[in-house]
């Protein structure tokens, strides 16, 4: 799938289960993405997951520095167009993983950390192989290969590391909510690390499709167990305190595939509970101490499922025949860094006759996390001319003028993610001798919400009004121009009175 076409995809539900909601006009049929395996995970998928462009893990940042950050914005199309069963001659030695596509050939890499997933055989020998398919085909056959033993990743994968046959091969397969859900029976006496590769080749066409799974078996000791894998609980970010978190469980309707809501649990992180780590953990405490269907934490060799403080480790299970998906809500609680800051203007003086400048600044401007802020001037009414637009603090030259004006500036902060603005307002007399009597409060609306009865304050039409006495007085500081700016108001009479200059 290209990158842009990935951004078209909005919402994908937590780990175990996505959704893709993909728009595509006009493109041929074999530009569809196809699939990988999820569970057990691909590395090509779980590098997906964690993040092309800042994946989490050594191996896949390794693999994105070796092959880019396309690859895992394709990750469903590690192919070959023309394969028709002839894999082994087609995919040299080394090449496995990628397809023997140099597009992929990050995934190649030979080193031990790539991500793994635990595999445990249920009480009759087999596993669930979840396949997540983008884009159904007809299907010849699903084919899985196990490594031999004494299998080390730190050499290039070849097909002789390989058993020669295929422990497990299917042929007739269900795409069910965009998943081939495909249980084999696992190779007996293996333990330790391992990789399964799966070659899905087509019927109704040469093309195949190749994935890696790096897998972990616990030991011939481990007893069956009677828990099903739903999928890892994979935390990208730390997350601030008062967070947010769900944990969604659904039920898939069979028949229309629909998804129908089962439980939720939902927890808030209290402070210092936020790290990647450590989250997961505190998820999977609540879920597991009230879910009847499901229980998070990594599988012990005794069956038995505790959480542990990781980012990665920890993994839905659960023991019941229903079909469950799940998914994990998180709503970043705003932090104080977030705030806006708070604009503030301080002038040489608000008044000024004739020609001539006066010094504006916000340099009192504040920011409650101390960010560094941003400044523009803007010129809201009024002829003059600010000198320096983006400066803390700028000069306004005011013209010699025939009339009296009032001039307003309008000062914009910005802290990097939110703004703040407020205005001045500057009396421009001309130098006749004209013009209203000195003897007011404030040039309104400076000073706002300070008003009591019999302030003064001169208005945009240069007129003096004063704020009437009580009970009327609380109308002056009512902030709506439309109705009590005084003179122009629809109703500027009910809190002022007109006085003569």
């Amino acid at each position: 799938m290209s990158r842009a076409l990935d951004q078209i995809i909005k919402k994908i539900f937590g780990v175990g289960i996505f959704f893709l909601i993909i728009l595509i006009i006009g493109l041929p049929g074999e530009i569809f993405a196809h699939g990988s395996m999820e569970t057990p995970l691909s590395r090509i998928y779980n590098c997906r997951l964690e993040n092309p462009e800042n994946p989490k893990s050594a191996a896949c940042q390794a693999a994105v520095q070796a092959g880019g950050t396309q690859a895992l914005y394709d990750w469903n199309s590690v192919r070959q167009g023309n394969a028709n069963g002839q894999h082994k001659a087609l995919i040299p030695d080394g090449q496995l993983c990628g397809g023997g596509s140099s597009s992929f050939q990050g995934l190649n890499l030979a080193r031990a950390d790539w991500v793994s997933t635990p595999i445990v055989p249920d009480a009759y020998g087999n596993f669930e192989f979840i396949y997540h398919a983008t884009a159904p085909h007809a299907t010849q056959s699903m084919e899985f290969y196990i490594t031999k033993d004494g299998y080390n990743p730190t050499k290039p994968l070849a097909w002789d590391d390989l058993e020669a046959q295929p422990f497990c091969t299917i042929s007739n397969v269900t795409l069910q909510n965009q998943r081939y859900h495909m249980t084999c029976p696992l190779p007996q006496n293996k333990s330790g690390k391992h990789l399964i590769y799966h070659i899905w080749q087509r019927s109704d066409s040469p093309e195949a499709f190749y994935s890696c799974s790096d897998v972990e078996f616990m030991g011939n000791d481990e007893p069956p167990t009677t828990w099903h894998d739903l999928g890892q609980v994979r935390a990208q970010q730390d997350l601030t305190t008062r967070s947010k978190i769900t944990l969604r469980l659904f039920e898939v309707d069979p028949y229309t595939g629909n998804f129908n809501d089962v439980e939720s649990h939902k927890i808030i992180l209290g402070r210092g509970k936020g790290a990647s780590s450590e989250w997961p953990f505190y998820l999977a405490q609540k879920v597991n101490s009230n879910s009847s269907l499901v229980t998070i934490g990594v599988l012990q060799k005794d069956g038995n499922i505790r959480p542990v403080q990781d980012d990665q480790a920890n993994r839905v299970y659960t023991q019941s025949d229903r079909q469950l998906n799940f998914e994990i809500e998180i709503r970043k609680h705003k932090p104080r860094d977030d705030q806006s800051p708070v604009a503030k203007i301080t002038a040489s003086q608000n008044k000024i006759i004739g020609p001539g400048t006066i010094v504006v600044s916000g340099t009192q401007s504040t920011d409650p996390n101390n960010l560094s802020l941003s400044y523009k001037w803007r010129l809201v009414s009024g002829e003059a001319k600010i000198d320096s637009p983006a400066a803390a603090e700028t000069t306004v030259a005011f013209p010699n003028l025939s009339s009296d004006q009032i001039v307003t500036i309008k000062l914009i902060v910005n802290n990097g993610t939110h703004v703040d603005r407020t205005t001045l307002a500057i009396t421009h007399l001309t130098d006749s001798g004209s013009g209203p009597k000195d003897d007011y409060d404030y040039v309104y609306p400076d000073g706002r919400g300070l008003y009591e009865p019999g302030t003064i304050v001169l208005g945009g039409d240069l007129n003096r009004y004063q704020c009437r006495p009580w009970p009327n007085s609380g109308w002056c500081n009512i902030a709506s121009d439309l109705y009590y700016a005084p003179g122009t108001g629809l109703a500027w009479q009910d809190a002022w009175t007109r006085l003569n200059n």
